[in-house]
């Protein structure tokens, strides 16, 4: 019955978009001088994916497409395996044309100039790579800068710290700014010192709250272009998704920026299908978001996607399915199985990545004038690495400032007051093995308890004054609590935690506390 279902809507989105719809050509190409246009000696690309939005086709042996295209609208491309694209002076893939006549209309702030009329060719120049069977990707969500002070922050607690690891380009998760588009170039000035190209999704903050919707991402696509596309590396399709629906606009309702809620198009799962459709059984599928997929139904239309089990219809023929999202300012890792609506034949993984902003760049402000932006649910901000060969990934999460510790020891070191042992593993899942040992005692075994973080907790009460208004503890996935053993003697005590992660990869912690 799904697949009935999905082929009704298949059709009558492309019954709507065919109407009043021009025709684009032109031809994709190997850039042999890397001039970014088409010279007579240059050779076409075979079958790479072009796209309207909706419909996806594929290059002919001479590397030509011809596709419908509506007014407005982007045309993209899907980066093939073994190609690079372009880039700007701000490391940006360049893969897309905004066709927009018109442009945008009057805006708060600057979007899309108009286009003029439809090209009579529009080219799209690929650069040869080599195939990278095993490649790395760096993953930054909610970066979500109010000002120029918030920028610096990140750049010298984010930034500065990734330029110590090997990274072949860069996926950011929305909430590229905070409420303020205005700030992008700001922003895009700060990932560019990375060095690599960089990928964006779009967030809830990242809109034109003036506009309606239709117009209310203009800001972000004159950047960055379309709000949904692929590309590939290697054996894994990278999939990027916006599930930010907008129903209403700068006043008409007092709280416009909450007029939102997680809802992927009917013409984004239309697209999705047939991008899907091209791709490889064997490839790795990783989907990046915003919002993520949450298990309890009755969450806030805010805080999930509503048409959650549409989007898992077009996936679960996929057995090798990856999800990184952001927008919650927490680190999470979930696994859906039949039980949630996922009919997939192996359990569909979703990450959701620590924040670069942590409690939005808010917290008692270290040594070094930074902000100590810890996560409401006690992670500190910071970002992921992931390590790709062929399908396979690893991932690592990385503090933000160059903090080296994956865990913190939150009890008994406050002079034993608590009967309890409890560690935030920050990067822990139902694969991982946390014990600890007190002194050269027996190891003992911690458990999964989902709980407020002790730390976060305290440095609301003590510094409440230094976080944002809208911000507070939340529960952590990634607290791990044992019982204290009994009879301990008065005086000092060591303690050692150990977490063994999925991939069986080894991080210990120690510390100090006192019996009284």
């Amino acid at each position: 019955m799904k697949y009935f279902i999905l082929s009704v809507l298949i059709s009558s989105v492309f019954t709507c978009f065919s109407q009043n719809a021009e025709t684009a050509k032109g031809k994709v190409f190997e850039d042999l001088n890397n001039n970014g246009i088409y010279d007579d000696n240059e050779p076409g690309v075979q079958g790479v994916l072009v796209s309207n939005q909706l419909e996806v086709v594929k290059t002919d042996k001479n590397g030509n497409y011809e596709i419908t295209v509506l007014n407005p609208s982007i045309l993209f491309i899907t980066k093939p395996s073994g190609y690079k694209v372009p880039v700007n002076d701000k490391n940006t893939p360049q893969f897309y044309y905004i066709y927009q006549p018109e442009g945008s209309p009057d805006l708060e702030q600057e979007a899309i100039k108009p286009t003029g009329n439809l090209p009579s060719e529009i080219n799209f120049p690929l650069i040869k790579d080599k195939v990278q069977n095993e490649f790395k990707m760096l993953v930054v969500a909610d970066v979500q800068a109010a000002s120029q002070d918030e920028l610096q922050y990140f750049r010298e607690d984010v930034v500065s710290p990734a330029l110590n690891y090997q990274f072949d380009f860069v996926i950011s998760l929305g909430d590229l700014t905070h409420d303020d588009p205005g700030l992008i170039p700001g922003y895009l000035n700060s990932m560019a010192l990375l060095g690599k190209p960089f990928y964006n999704i779009l967030g809830n903050h990242d809109v034109n709250y003036d506009a309606v919707e239709k117009y209310s991402n203009d800001s972000f696509k004159s950047f960055f272009g379309p709000e949904y596309y692929s590309f590939d590396y290697g054996n894994v399709h990278f999939i990027v998704l916006e599930n930010v629906e907008r129903f209403c606009k700068k006043g008409d309702v007092e709280a416009y920026w909450n007029c939102y809620r997680g809802k992927v198009s009917e013409n984004q799962l239309a697209w999705l299908n047939n991008d899907l459709a091209n791709v490889p059984e064997d490839k790795l599928i990783v989907i990046n978001q915003h919002i993520a997929f949450v298990k309890d139904p009755n969450a806030g239309e805010r805080d999930r996607i509503l048409n959650r089990a549409e989007v898992f219809d077009v996936l679960d023929s996929r057995e090798n399915v990856l999800v990184l999202a952001g927008h919650r300012h927490t680190l999470q890792h979930d696994f859906f199985t039949k039980e949630d609506g996922w009919n997939g034949k192996n359990e569909l993984k979703q990450i959701i990545c620590s924040s670069a902003s942590g409690t939005w760049w808010t917290g008692p402000v270290d040594d070094r004038g930074i902000p100590s932006s810890t996560q409401i649910d006690g992670v500190p901000n910071g970002f992921f690495i992931f390590e790709f060969s062929g399908n396979n990934f690893i991932h690592t999460f990385y503090p933000a400032g160059n903090q080296k510790e994956q865990m913190r020891i939150e009890s008994p070191l406050n002079k034993n007051k608590g009967k309890e042992i409890i560690v935030n593993v920050f990067n822990s899942n139902k694969y991982s093995a946390v014990t600890a040992q007190i002194d050269d005692g027996e190891k003992i075994s911690l458990k999964n308890n989902i709980r407020h973080d002790p730390f976060i907790d305290e440095s609301f009460q003590k510094y409440r004054g230094q976080y944002k208004s809208w911000a507070n503890p939340s529960n952590s996935t990634q607290i791990w609590v044992a019982e204290m053993p009994k009879g301990l003697s008065k005086g000092f005590h060591t303690i050692l935690v150990s977490s063994v992660d999925e991939f069986n990869r080894e991080y210990k912690s120690h510390a100090v506390f006192e019996v009284e």
